[in-house]
């Protein structure tokens, strides 16, 4: 919607089948976000006539728009929950959510600044160039106008497409907020006595921090112990935590399943050849599930 590319876009079906594929590879991966990105761009590709400059460009505005409404998303959330509920609130917990936002609102709006100036690509091109390995150097030198060109979409888009720009940065603003529905629901489901207000302060502090902790696959261990110790903070027992935190990760294994299978079956070729292949070394489970079903 943005980078009006002129008819050359995908059918939102098929599009969002290639969002969900990418995003599964966040979950379960090392640094995944580097892989997903890269199945995004590559589907993008292959279904479309969009050039590579336009592809990354997207994917920068769509990270551009997500940080904007996370920031937001947590000074609104925040600020709420001790408005409604002030009694209930942890201080603590309050005060970094706030601290956060506002940092998080300083660091994009840089960004928004440099992709209004076209000077993004240009920059990131400079720092990567320093890098003293021969092969990276040559593939930069070889894709050097790639940045620049990325750079000139991101920016006609911003500059000319404001409106546009608004309506995405909102939807992405409500789609950080049905975070906090979906752990309110999941904690009633439980029988967890936390009020609307505690979960409006501790669920985009700990939502946050798998952003950080994007290298550690789904960000085990840490969304864990974040969770547990907010939970732990409005005085929830251990158990019914514990329980909380084990349908939070048999959702992200549900995904993770669909988004893999949705790879397998976009990655084939006319030919009926798979694109990408699964190794049993890295993924066990599902190499062995796709084995059986070739079968």
């Amino acid at each position: 919607m943005l980078l009006r590319p002129s008819g050359r876009s995908l059918p939102f079906l098929r599009l969002l089948l290639i969002h969900i594929a990418g995003e599964s590879y966040y979950r379960f991966l090392p640094a995944g976000v580097v892989v997903g990105e890269s199945v995004k761009v590559f589907m993008v590709k292959k279904y479309s006539l969009l050039t590579t400059p336009e592809i990354i460009s997207s994917l920068m505005m769509r990270k551009f728009l997500m940080g904007i409404a996370q920031a937001l998303y947590i000074g609104l959330a925040v600020m709420s929950g001790i408005v409604l509920y002030s009694n209930g609130i942890n201080g603590t917990l309050a005060s970094i959510g706030l601290a956060l936002s506002v940092v998080l609102l300083f660091l994009f709006g840089m960004m928004g600044y440099f992709f209004a100036k076209g000077e993004l690509g240009k920059a990131l091109f400079s720092a990567l160039i320093r890098i003293p390995v021969p092969c990276v150097k040559l593939f930069l030198q070889k894709n050097r106008m790639s940045f620049l060109d990325t750079d000139s979409v991101i920016k006609e888009s911003i500059i000319r497409y404001r409106r546009e720009s608004i309506i995405a940065g909102i939807l992405f603003l409500l789609g950080w907020s049905t975070e906090l529905i979906e752990t309110l629901a999941i904690l009633l489901s439980v029988n967890a006595f936390v009020t609307f207000g505690s979960v409006m302060v501790f669920e985009p502090i700990v939502s946050f921090l798998r952003s950080v902790v994007f290298f550690i696959p789904a960000g085990l261990g840490i969304i864990e112990l974040g969770y547990y110790s907010s939970l732990q903070t409005v005085s929830t027992v251990g158990t019914v935590a514990a329980a909380f935190i084990l349908i939070k990760r048999a959702k992200e294994v549900f995904w993770i399943v669909i988004g893999v299978c949705i790879t397998a079956f976009l990655g084939k070729t006319r030919n009926d050849k798979m694109i990408f292949h699964f190794s049993s070394a890295i993924i066990p489970d599902f190499a062995s599930a796709s084995n059986t079903v070739n079968k």
